[in-house]
Formats: C-alpha cells, structure tokens, sequence
C-alpha cells in the first residue's frame, strides 16, 4: 500500500507579496493627503455661536442712543459712555454703587495697571459686565459679557469684588494685570490725575 502523502511546505511568492504590500501603501498614501471636508468640532460650533450670541448683543444692548449710550461704537472701538464712563472715572471699588443720573446702577470691581502701563476697571450692570482700559482719555472697552448674577453680600454687609463677573471676565484680568490690582489709596491716587500716568 502506498503510503499517504504528507503536505507540502507552502510556496509564498516574494515578488508578488512585495508588489501587493507595495500597492496597499501607496493607497493609504493616497487617501491621507486627499481632500477632506472636515466636520466642524464642537469648539468651532461654540466659537460660531458665541459670534453671533456677540453680534445680536452688541446689535440690541449696545447701540448708541441719541442722548446717554452707555457704550458705543467709535472709530471702530467699543467706548464706555453715561453711567458707566462716570463710574470708571469717578467710583471707587469700596464705593457702593448708586444709579448715575437716575439710570442704571454701576459697581465697580477691581481697578489695576495692565501690562502697557494703562490703568483698567472692571464694571458690572444688572446685564453687562466688562473690562475697561483707560486709553487717550477714554475707557476703551476691552471684554464684555453678560453679567452672571447681582453682586452678593457677605455676613458683614460688605460687596464681594468679584461676585458679578464670570470667569471669562476674571481670566481676561489675569492675562492683562502688571501686579496686583489697586487698594483704596492707589485707587484715589489714580482718580486725582484722572486716571493717567
């Protein structure tokens, strides 16, 4: 009886193995450098959210009024004006904040140098919060949010500096504050030259 065959060894060919691999790669290569139309992350979402939340604000609240605006549009910077340009030049931080002129009433927060040697505020409303740069004379709006809530009182009565502005608002300070902010003392210091230096 003949006796059963044993399988034999199995016979790759290395060209065509090589040529097959060779192929793949050049189709991987081929689909990473092709065009593609990425889909928007959730950040590019939020930012173009945010711009039109911005543009609708800045289009409703912010316009100039033919009398008192508050803040408005000038030379292509967002100016504060009224109650909240007599605030800045006028307010101390420890003061507790009465309507201007009957109008809305504007706390002041915190007041520092920033890092161009300019003197900033933040401000807050019932709606608006914001920071503010002294620039040629005039409170230059630099950041403006919607206030997050009414300024709280501690157990003692007195006004928490911080209590009305966001932290958005609080980390667009920290980025342009030169030191520490300003006690009462420099404060009135700074209000005497008209906030210059």
């Amino acid at each position: 009886e003949a006796a059963p065959q044993q399988p034999g060894p199995n016979v790759v060919d290395l060209g065509a193995a090589r040529s097959q691999k060779e192929q793949r790669v050049a189709e991987q290569a081929l689909r990473a450098t092709a065009p593609r139309r990425a889909m928007p992350t959730w950040a590019q979402w939020g930012g173009m959210a945010a711009s039109v939340v911005l543009g609708v604000l800045m289009g409703t609240q912010l316009q100039p009024t033919a009398n008192d605006a508050d803040i408005g549009l000038q030379g292509g910077k967002l100016l504060a004006g009224g109650a909240i340009e007599k605030s800045l030049s006028k307010q101390l931080a420890s003061d507790t904040p009465t309507p201007q002129g009957g109008g809305t009433a504007v706390a002041v927060q915190l007041s520092f140098v920033d890092k161009r040697g300019h003197y900033c505020r933040t401000f807050s409303t019932g709606q608006l919060a914001g920071l503010a740069c002294q620039e040629m004379g005039q409170w230059a709006v630099q950041h403006l949010a919607s206030s997050e809530a009414t300024s709280h009182t501690s157990n003692t009565g007195m006004r928490q500096a911080s209590s009305a502005l966001s932290s958005e608002l609080l980390d667009a300070v920290d980025k342009r504050i030169a030191g520490a902010a300003l006690n009462a003392d420099a404060e009135r210091a700074a209000r005497a030259q008209d906030w210059k230096r």
